[in-house]
């Protein structure tokens, strides 16, 4: 049997940041060994991104790909809700060229899944955590037996949709075999790794925890991990796979991309001393955001000396206020504390922002503002609430009598939209002053000589800052925001 893992085109996706899905490794490895089982990975949107495809030449792709390999099942991830119309896109143009069973999970697939089957977009839905659920379901397949009764799965039966119980998440993800990397073409990802907002190329990506203990209210990832549920993979297989990566693929920059790498502090001081007695010489970066009151001086030494150069915190707000709304109760104090510490040991940090809730003021935003200005934060990533289905902004949105659903995504992923206390208009302004003054505080930092003088330890990191310097100037003079560079211009700035 032939099973197709499908990462979609996303037409509307222009991003540079092009990486092979963690969650297509992981089912690949785990279906492979499966006696009779035959896998295929296509990356829809590293091809049509990587060859330069519009939209029949994307969907002609796609579908020539499902004829050659005639899959006895495709499965796709639908993490990401802003993409639900992509998805749709997708889905009809496999239900043109096969009859084989389409199953979808991922984030927004667990969630939405009466909305997913309703539209006969899947047949079958994969909730939750996908490699046991999705290897009894292939196994099933194969035997032809009834699919309906399988934990952790909804469908349509006899006209109407079944929800079978949840299935319970794998205690011990050790068992899981290395995820699949070896199944994609990785220098061609390697491509789209910017020469200047990282320190090395080529570069990947990692996941080496699922989970997060953290209660920030806009946060999706507990759907699919749980809520407050944190699990690990020993620091001896997160070596594994990284000694992997460094040696078969060349890899020098990783990615990790946990919620929160820190949740066990211990755990990571142990990866990283690991690391440095390996002799394993690349740069490492968080930017899914590390939780700042895991990191004590001792852990952030040896962070640094591991490889790690950037770090990402996710303060969203500095108005005592607004951080109870989010969900955000941890002390800023501290917060200041390690950034200094990070900022003295020479390391770039970024930290990221919400501006714009329901409950926020100008007087909170200020707040905000003036405790960013006050702190050694290098880059501020910002932008406005996005109440996504399954997550407790989107029932607190819901409670204060907003739009929300699919129908009303846009007006939220489309920039800030109007509260209690801005108009549309009023908040979009808010957050362009906001985009100005961190444009012109970062050129400020570069200039500032003091505090290059914290940055610059070797040759790399000097060509690191001129580069960084170029890339944001183009950005400037083209009048852009980093989230809307695609990959033509993201080549033209480096």
């Amino acid at each position: 049997m032939r099973v197709l893992l499908i990462q979609p085109p996303f037409l509307n996706a222009t991003s540079s940041k092009v990486f092979p899905s963690p969650s297509h490794a992981c089912l690949a490895a785990a279906l492979r060994p499966l006696p009779g089982v035959e896998v295929k990975i296509f990356d829809g949107l590293l091809d049509r991104l990587y060859e330069n495809q519009d939209e029949q030449r994307a969907r002609d792709h796609l579908q020539n790909t499902i004829r050659d390999f005639q899959p006895g099942m495709v499965g796709i991830t639908h993490a990401f809700t802003w993409y639900h119309r992509d998805m749709a896109w997708t889905t009809d143009a496999i239900r043109e060229v096969t009859d084989a069973p389409l199953v979808m999970g991922g984030t927004h697939a667990t969630v939405s899944y009466e909305d997913l089957l309703t539209r006969g977009q899947a047949d079958i839905v994969v909730r939750g955590e996908g490699e046991l659920t999705v290897t009894e379901l292939v196994q099933k397949i194969q035997a032809g037996e009834d699919l309906t009764n399988i934990v952790g799965t909804a469908g349509i039966r006899n006209g109407g949709i079944y929800v079978n119980d949840p299935r319970p998440l794998i205690e011990d993800i050790n068992t899981l075999p290395m995820p699949a990397w070896d199944m994609f073409p990785m220098q061609k990802y390697f491509f789209f790794n910017s020469p200047v907002l990282n320190m090395r190329r080529p570069k990947t990506i990692m996941l080496t925890s699922r989970g997060c203990m953290g209660s920030c209210v806009f946060c999706a990832c507990h759907n699919i991990w749980g809520r407050r549920n944190w699990r690990a993979r020993s620091p001896e297989k997160v070596l594994e796979e990284i000694e992997y990566l460094y040696h078969e693929h060349g890899v020098r920059e990783i990615d990790f991309e946990d919620d929160n790498l820190a949740t066990d502090p211990e755990r990571l001081a142990t990866i990283c001393q690991m690391i440095l007695d390996r002799k394993l010489d690349f740069r490492w970066k968080a930017p899914g955001g590390i939780g700042h009151w895991t990191i004590d001086p001792k852990l952030l030494k040896l962070m640094r000396a591991s490889g790690c150069y950037r770090l990402t915190f996710g303060i969203e707000s500095a108005s005592p206020k607004n951080r109870k709304w989010l969900g955000k109760r941890w002390d800023l104090d501290q917060a200041s504390e390690i950034i200094d510490m990070a900022h003295n040991m020479g390391m770039w940090i970024n930290a990221t922002f919400i501006i714009g809730t329901p409950v926020e003021t100008r007087e909170d935003i200020q707040e905000t503002v003036d405790w960013f200005k006050k702190s050694n934060i290098d880059f501020m990533s910002f932008g406005p609430p996005l109440p996504l289905p399954g997550t407790p902004m989107f029932t607190m949105y819901e409670r204060l009598g907003y739009e929300v659903g699919l129908e009303h995504l846009d007006k939220y992923t489309h920039g800030p939209h109007a509260t209690g206390h801005f108009t549309k208009e009023e908040i979009q302004a808010v957050h362009d002053d906001i985009r100005g003054m961190a444009m012109r505080r970062l050129f400020t930092r570069f200039l500032n000589p003091f505090t290059l003088l914290k940055k610059v330890n070797s040759l790399e990191d000097v060509r690191y800052i001129f580069g960084l310097a170029r890339f944001y100037l183009g950005l400037v003079l083209a009048r852009r925001s980093i989230q809307e560079i695609s990959v033509k211009d993201n080549k033209k700035l480096s």
